[in-house]
């Protein structure tokens, strides 16, 4: 397998103090934030995860704080972003700051993800290999939709992140592993995330409305699990597949 491929990742430190340092206290924690209150929920979810990312726990204990903070985090970045979805541009100093923080927030619960991955690569978290794989696939593709849905060009680093993080899966073997995601209510494999993310952003999202990116979504969810991601292997089929698709989606209303 190759080597664990340079994330870059914070620094763990001793001064790091998160409010939680395990799964029982984290799911104490979570019970106590109001998540109704969505914008002060999102800002102390993202301190949380600056600290935890920078504070040394076993490897198992990581991921399964990860695994309970994942539904909070998805939540407050949706209605976070539907804030946005559909403002005028340039977007105003506030709405700016509410960008960052769902950019940030992604990137602080990918990092979280990738440090867990460096533990699975080093055999540390035996079995849990598609489960981060996927985790932080959606993270990358989590914050490259939601740049979308504000006119916003992602960082090419994105791309590559996502390269990266599905060829580990390919060296795993587990790209068909599908694995439950209480997010998504359904089990979902790395192919299956990965492919999302490569349509979505051939499908030309900013030259779409809201409407229709939200249609186009909906689609993928369904088109990602017939769309090989081994199209060189596999002959013709996947190309019309994807041809079929986008002319689709030039034919939304």
């Amino acid at each position: 397998m190759t080597a664990m491929h340079d994330f870059r990742l914070p620094e763990l430190s001793t001064e790091a103090k998160p409010d939680f340092t395990d799964s029982a206290s984290c799911a104490a924690w979570l019970a106590e934030l109001p998540l109704v209150n969505v914008a002060p929920s999102q800002v102390r979810l993202l301190d949380q995860l600056q600290e935890l990312n920078r504070f040394d726990m076993p490897p198992a204990e990581r991921l399964a704080v990860l695994e309970a903070l994942r539904e909070a985090v998805h939540f407050v970045q949706t209605e976070q972003i539907k804030k946005l979805s559909s403002k005028p541009l340039p977007l105003t100093q506030v709405e700016r700051g509410i960008f960052a923080n769902v950019a940030a927030m992604w990137q602080e619960l990918l990092a979280g993800y990738q440090r867990c991955l460096g533990s699975a690569v080093e055999g540390k978290l035996a079995g849990r290999t598609a489960l981060i794989c996927q985790r932080a696939l959606d993270c990358v593709a989590s914050n490259m939709f939601d740049h979308c849905r504000v006119y916003h060009a992602f960082p090419d680093a994105y791309w590559l992140t996502l390269h990266q993080l599905y060829l580990i899966a390919e060296e795993s073997r587990e790209t068909a592993s599908g694995v439950a995601d209480p997010v998504k209510k359904s089990d979902v494999s790395c192919a299956e995330t990965y492919v999302q993310a490569l349509l979505f952003a051939h499908a030309s999202p900013n030259e779409q409305q809201q409407k229709q990116r939200m249609q186009i979504q909906r689609w993928l969810e369904q088109w990602a699990q017939h769309v090989p991601s081994g199209a060189p292997r596999r002959g013709p089929e996947p190309a019309a597949a994807v041809a079929g698709f986008f002319r689709r989606c030039r034919r939304l209303p």
